[in-house]
């Protein structure tokens, strides 16, 4: 047997090998759902989901190609080594009846079988041991490699404290080039950092935090005292107060005021529990203003730092705020709270440009001026800065900046920039009132598990697949049981000459029975389980991406990636294995025990006890081991929402010098994992000493009744019984531990088939009998080809909740949009603005009810169509511009559907070209996670590409220039009023002079219309809501 080993062990390694590269396809698997989950909304909005789900099924297929192959090395693995035990058996049996020249007798037959069983077992667990092992020895590399890449080193800076911040004569490298950069901060001054999209603004601060490596050069920066809030607002799963403080003690005096300075404190009046409400998962309940403000809050709470970096985080907030904010915060002559700190600003915008210490210019990833505001304007009045001042005066002529007199001379004045704070998709939500704690705890399941839950699984192996293996295993156990009782009827006659050919042909023909039964039945189940991880993931996926908002809104990320990766790596590698050990070693005991109380029924009576004590202990070890396992794999999920949430601001994370904090956190999320992983094995070893107890006094009874009961049972089947007593012990040891298991792993199917019972989107809503156009309900509406023709859209008193049992954000919305109008929509923060838009693609519902209204375009009501019908025939800009780790020829048309000409096409008007084809690849180049290689401005631009790409006759912006210089929003502006001229447009405005052109102005106030009409007229009305947003803004 032990020369069985070393193929055994080759074919392990060539399972390893192929596990590895399997394990790279699990990893491009969850990493592509990551990003999916991360920004679900784009997706849903673009109606990607079928295209998202076949990238990721595509991976799957992959990944399921390659354990198809390790299960069949496996298999091939396994028989080899149950086939151990019998081989040397027959070997050992013609060696000694042909070499002996002796009858075989019972006494040595079936010492040398129990001494072969005893070999069987731990043979038989080898290649499960052997993949385990090779598997951990696969991942400890990857862990390591991939961790390291979020690490970050300080080698070749020179830091020293010192009077004033210096890079001079450096080039960074990654992932921009800054090219002999050479800049002075004065210290305790404010620094604004100017420029263009994709001038290099966000990339020198970068190099100034010590997030680029510099390729020689010197970058003297302060190790520690650097405050910072990121262009994307980093915001963690905690509370309001969690969230400013990051770390920091509580000084009550200062967070008030504080929060004062960053006009956060209606924000928490609106909170159900002010300061302690949760914001969700990225601050999912905030609108972005409310989010950057946060952001900023944190950065100034932090106190007597030597440096604070703010990138572009004024531009997007509301003209109004942005002023107060900075007078409060940056303006020294207004006594702002850091008022002689030093202080860096980038930003697209000059609103503040005059109240700056110093100004650096950025244009093409080079410094090309700086100095002093008069400077800049006086001496070199025709250079880069002066250029774009003008620009900057031309685009926003209907807002002046007013300089106070007096003792606030270099205060800000009134900014009349009629801009609106930009609101996410639960914008309203969150105006009308949250739930103090938005993520509530993962629900765990108690008690024992439903047999739907088995029979769910059993249903995902295939009818067919199932019984054949089950059919094929009590094959192979009556094969096997019909060797051993051919060996006792061989070794109970003295055989030999030709009878004994006769005997060893027969048993030789049973023993390879067994052995190529098992090798079919046990590849027959693996397919099955193949099968059931292939159906188990489409649904998980399929119901998953197909859930509400809501859903998403509320469960964190980590917590669904469980799911994926946790859960379904159990399905596809261990729990098959472990259903086909536990049915094996059950068919196995029961085998036993029919031979046992048919040739000797008194030991019925003497093992009655003992099974009444299995089953005791079976049980009370199976609650409990039940109940750990689900609180092992709940306690999972925060391990992984934490160690993604991490990622996701890491330079912040680092720049607040938490990293230590975080991975103390990170331990004590994995310590709490570990706890119930402990007692697992703590309980294990428990149930152990006492199995191993019960089997001995299980085989001191057989032996005790076989010894005193010789004269009716025959020696062969007196060496047959303790054969069997033998193995039972160790059969009804295994027979617990892997029920157990079994029940254990099935937790995981239940926590899929959980996830697959989420709430999902209506694919149609029932259409009234009152509405213009009916459908019969078993079908759904057969568009048109080039629906919708005009682009009119009728609002019919709409109204929407996000939650059901709360109150509604939009109370009887109607108005009608003829196609190819141009409609701006104001409102203050929590008016609905965005409410509408979503209500417009169905991603809030609105319900089939009556008094929940309708929307008709193009006298269709959109509760008729499919989501995807709906969602792909309307385009829209989002505030926040999505990327995807992929080319750029996916990232524009996922779909695939679009020639080259026609994408370049679309890149082309989105003033795109230029930049593409300087790309390596061009359309195919790869564009990194999140969009990092692109500015925001380029990004932003993709999106626009994506629009017109499109070619819809309703185009929808939520925002979309909120975080974009004027000269960039100008050339979005006017591309949309060429591109989409027949079109209707509806725009939610962040700057209300690009809206003072179009056909009609909607403003919202509390969820209710209160203007509707031309800008002409709402701006002549007396006391108006849109005048007076002009007027005061």
């Amino acid at each position: 047997m032990v020369l069985l080993l070393p193929t055994s062990a080759i074919l392990s390694s060539q399972a390893a090998k192929i596990s590895k590269t399997m394990l790279e396809c699990t990893d491009k698997r969850l990493k592509c759902l990551t990003e999916f989950f991360q920004h679900i909304r784009i997706i849903k909005l673009y109606a990607w989901e079928s295209e998202m789900l076949g990238q990721v099924n595509a991976i799957r297929g992959k990944e399921l190609q390659f354990l198809k192959k390790v299960i069949i090395l496996n298999a091939y693995g396994r028989v080899i080594l149950q086939a151990g035990p019998i081989l040397v058996s027959l070997g050992t049996f013609a060696a000694y009846a042909y070499i002996q020249k002796e009858p075989l007798t019972a006494d040595k037959a079936f010492t040398a079988i129990t001494l072969f069983s005893i070999f069987r077992l731990p043979l038989m667990a080898l290649p499960q041991v052997s993949t385990s092992l090779s598997a951990s020895f696969i991942s400890e590399p990857a862990f390591v490699i991939r961790h390291a890449t979020f690490k970050w080193s300080n080698e070749g800076f020179e830091a020293t404290k010192t009077e004033t911040l210096k890079e001079t004569s450096g080039k960074i490298g990654l992932p921009a080039q800054l090219s002999n950069v050479t800049i002075s901060l004065p210290k305790g001054k404010l620094t604004l950092i100017v420029g263009a999209v994709g001038s290099g603004k966000s990339t020198l601060l970068a190099a100034l935090l010590g997030e680029l490596q510099p390729e020689y050069g010197v970058v003297r920066i302060p190790l520690r005292g650097i405050s910072y809030a990121a262009q994307t607002p980093y915001l963690i799963n905690a509370s309001v107060q969690d969230n400013i403080l990051f770390g920091a003690p509580l000084n009550t005096a200062r967070l008030h005021r504080v929060v004062k300075s960053c006009e956060l404190e209606k924000e928490l009046v609106h909170l159900p529990n002010g300061f302690q409400s949760e914001i969700g998962e990225s601050g999912v309940t905030l609108s972005g203003g409310q989010k950057q403000r946060l952001s900023i809050a944190r950065a100034v709470y932090s106190k007597k730092q030597e440096l604070y970096v703010f990138d572009d985080s004024l531009s997007a907030l509301d003209a109004h705020i942005a002023t107060r904010i900075f007078n409060q915060c940056f303006n020294e002559s207004t006594d702002g709270l850091l008022a002689g700190c030093t202080r860096v600003l980038s930003t697209h915008s000059l609103h503040f440009a005059h109240l700056a210490d110093w100004i650096i210019v950025m244009d093409n990833m080079r410094v090309t001026e700086m100095g002093t505001f008069q400077d800049l304007t006086d001496i070199t009045p025709n250079g880069k800065f002066a250029t774009m001042l003008k620009t900057f005066d031309r685009a926003d002529e209907s807002s002046t900046i007013e300089r106070n007199s007096g003792d606030q001379a270099k205060g800000v004045g009134t900014i009349k920039c009629n801009s609106r704070s930009k609101r996410s998709s639960t914008e309203d939500e969150t105006a009308t009132g949250c739930s103090g704690v938005l993520i509530q705890d993962e629900k765990k399941s108690e008690g024992n598990l439903s047999w739907n839950v088995y029979s769910s699984y059993f249903v995902s192996c295939g009818a067919i697949s199932a019984i054949g293996a089950a059919s094929l295993l009590i094959a192979t156990q009556v094969s096997s049981i019909s060797t051993d009782l051919w060996l006792t009827n061989w070794t109970s006659n003295n055989i030999s000459g030709v009878d004994l050919t006769f005997y060893l042909t027969i048993y030789a023909y049973l023993g390879l029975s067994t052995i190529v039964l098992g090798f079919v039945g046990g590849l027959c189940s693996q397919y099955a389980g193949l099968s059931a991880s292939k159906r188990m993931h489409h649904a998980l996926l399929h119901h998953v991406i197909k859930g509400t908002m809501r859903f998403f809104d509320t469960t964190p990320v980590g917590r669904i990636l469980n799911r994926f990766s946790n859960d379904m790596n159990t399905i596809d590698q261990k729990l098959n294995t472990t259903i086909v050990q536990f049915f094996t070693m059950l068919l196995a005991l029961l085998s036993i025990l029919a031979i046992q109380s048919s040739t000797a029924p008194m030991l019925l009576f003497l093992l009655v006890p003992v099974f009444v004590c299995y089953v005791s202990y079976q049980r009370f070890y199976g609650k409990s081991c039940r109940e750990l396992q689900r609180l092992d794999n709940i306690s999972k999920s925060p391990v992984y929402a934490h160690f993604a949430q991490t990622l996701n601001g890491l330079a912040t994370v680092r720049i607040f010098e938490m990293i230590e904090q975080s991975q103390r956190t990170q331990a004590s999320k994995i310590n709490e994992n570990t706890k119930a992983f402990l007692l697992l094995n703590l309980i294990n070893r428990w149930l152990g000493v006492r199995l191993e107890f019960l089997g001995a006094v299980v085989t001191s009874a057989v032996a005790f009744f076989v010894s005193h009961d010789h004269a009716v049972l025959s020696s062969a089947m007196a060496g047959l019984l303790l054969s069997y007593s033998q193995n039972m012990t160790s059969l009804l040891n295994w027979t617990i531990r892997y029920n157990i298991d079994m029940e254990n792993m099935m937790n995981s199917v239940e926590r899929i088939d959980e996830y697959c019972q989420v709430d999902t989107e209506p694919v149609t809503l029932f259409v009234h009998h009152h509405e213009r156009y009916t459908l019969p309900k078993s079908r759904t509406l057969q568009l048109r080809p080039h629906w919708p023709e005009h682009g009119k859209i009728d609002f019919v008193n709409i109204c929407v909740k996000y939650n059901p049992n709360g109150p509604p954000v939009l109370h009887g919305i109607s108005f009608t949009v003829h196609g190819g109008e141009k409609v701006g929509i104001c409102g203050r923060t929590g008016a609905g603005k965005s409410s509408l838009l979503l209500a417009l693609f169905r991603m809030v519902s609105f319900g089939s009810a009556v008094e929940s209204g309708s929307i008709y375009i193009d006298e269709v009501s959109t509760t008729a169509l499919t989501l995807t019908e709906l969602r792909s025939r309307i385009a829209i800009i989002p505030q926040d511009p999505v990327l995807f780790a992929a080319s750029v020829r996916v990232n524009l048309d996922p779909t695939g559907l679009a020639t080259d000409n026609e994408l370049w096409n679309a890149i082309r008007k989105s003033r795109l070209e230029t930049f593409i084809k300087g790309l390596s690849g061009g359309l195919d180049a790869e564009i990194l996670e999140g969009g990092d290689n692109f500015s925001v401005g380029e990004r932003q631009l993709i999106c626009l590409a994506r629009a017109i790409l499109r070619s819809s006759k309703i185009l929808c912006l939520d925002e979309a220039t909120a975080s974009v210089d004027h000269a960039t929003d100008e050339f979005i502006q006017a591309s949309i009023r060429k591109e989409f001229t027949n079109a209707t447009v509806l725009t939610i405005a962040h700057r209300v002079n690009t809206i003072l052109d179009y056909d009609k102005i909607l403003v919202l106030k509390q969820g209710h219309i209160v203007e509707f009409g031309p800008p002409s007229e709402l701006q002549s009305k007396p006391n108006g809501e849109f005048a007076g947003m002009l007027q005061n803004p």
